[in-house]
């Protein structure tokens, strides 16, 4: 089933919805971390339950740069130091960071996407729809070998 999001309200509603249909997998395509979507109480505590589930579960997001992220203090990237087994942030190789796009697929069959993550009140949902999920999943794992882990983005112990 597809769906459109034409406003902020109706996208975190799929944010959610999306996010809710997890059982084992969310991987994440978003350059700047998306703070829409990505940093706010229920996505965030979506993502924490799924750690939670399975063993199994994980979470892999990809993204451009962090620096905006790093100084608003995202809470994502504090979700990913306290459950590192199951959430990974990794910054794609330069030559993967041509999308202009923003995505968030779960279980490998629903798909929030996003065509220009820049305009935030605007989107596409498909549930139900292994197909379009398959599609970006396809190109997102290649992309993933070549990422690399973001130094700016670890705790230090002292």
């Amino acid at each position: 089933m597809h769906s459109a999001c034409p406003d902020t309200a109706s996208l975190l509603q799929a944010c959610d919805d999306v996010l809710g249909r997890a059982r084992r997998t969310v991987d994440v395509l978003a350059p700047d971390l998306d703070p829409l979507l990505l940093d706010r109480g229920p996505t965030l505590d979506a993502l924490a339950r799924l750690t939670r589930v399975s063993r199994f579960t994980r979470i892999r997001v990809l993204f451009y740069d962090s620096s905006r992220a790093i100084r608003a203090g995202h809470r994502l990237i504090h979700l990913a130091r306290r459950f590192p087994s199951y959430i990974q942030l990794r910054r794609a190789a330069p030559d993967h960071r041509e999308e202009n796009c923003a995505w968030l697929a779960v279980d490998g069959s629903h798909l929030l996407w996003r065509p220009d993550h820049t305009l935030a009140a605007e989107g596409h949902v498909f549930t139900e729809e292994a197909g379009q999920a398959r599609k970006v999943l396809r190109g997102f794992d290649h992309w993933w070998q070549y990422s690399e882990s973001e130094p700016a983005l670890r705790e230090l112990h002292l």
